[in-house]
């Protein structure tokens, strides 16, 4: 959201998703093909700063089969001239990580590349993904037991900066939702964010949003609630 649309919030974690299917072990595998990257990364930059993966672990635990596994990932970072820290992070028990959770048995329908320096892309969300993605957490929230106030900011955000961009692709975005909460096994409707859980759980928390974007940005909570409902319940639904 930062680079790509100009949003002053700042996640402290990063997102991967995978399309292929989960099988025990894979996680191995992806650790060791990431640990040998990082190095390889660390070594081509010549900072003086060494990285390493500081802890892992599947979620849900204790599952043979997890329909939806997701690895949590932590790379710690530090200095090699700062004995301290360096030796922590090869100890595995430095502080300055940075938190990565990679999903598999993901749905996405449509991806694009983002350029983040030359010769260097990405491949990230398309728009479409971005949104209905965004509009599939907001609506599992009580199903997986989660609050998602930024989600709620980032959709508000979208929604009053590029509104030329998001209108024409209305039914695009509820086809994406739609095949995402299918997946998830989620049934949703046109009056489906009226649900008082969802806005209670989407209010937890929110004012401290504050603190994580530009000063006297926040939009008054009812506010923006209003308008990414408006725009959710705008889809084509019975097209």
């Amino acid at each position: 959201m930062a680079l790509c649309y100009d949003s002053s919030r700042y996640t402290k974690d990063i997102d991967f998703s995978q399309t292929v299917k989960y099988e025990a072990g894979d996680e191995g595998k992806l650790l060791a093909e990431l640990e040998s990257a990082i190095q390889d990364t660390v070594q081509d930059m010549d900072y003086g700063l060494d990285c390493r993966i500081q802890s892992s672990e599947l979620k849900p635990r204790n599952l043979l089969n997890p329909t939806f596994p997701v690895l949590n990932l932590k790379i710690g970072y530090a200095y090699n001239h700062d004995t301290r820290q360096h030796r922590r992070l090869l100890e595995g028990q430095v502080p300055t990580v940075v938190e990565i959770d990679f999903s598999f048995n993901e749905t996405t329908k449509s991806v694009e590349e983002f350029q983040i320096a030359e010769g260097k892309t990405l491949l990230r969300y398309s728009l479409i993904d971005l949104v209905a993605e965004k509009f599939r957490a907001l609506l599992q929230q009580e199903v997986r037991n989660r609050y998602r106030r930024q989600d709620l900011y980032d959709l508000h955000l979208l929604i009053n900066q590029i509104p030329e961009q998001l209108n024409p692709l209305r039914s695009e975005i509820l086809s994406a939702l739609q095949e995402s909460c299918k997946s998830k096994e989620l049934e949703i409707s046109q009056n489906s964010m009226n649900g008082e859980v969802i806005r209670t759980r989407t209010h937890e928390a929110y004012e401290l949003l504050a603190a994580e974007v530009e000063e006297g940005t926040l939009v008054e909570f009812d506010l923006a609630y209003e308008k990414v409902m408006s725009f959710y319940k705008s889809l084509p639904w019975y097209s």
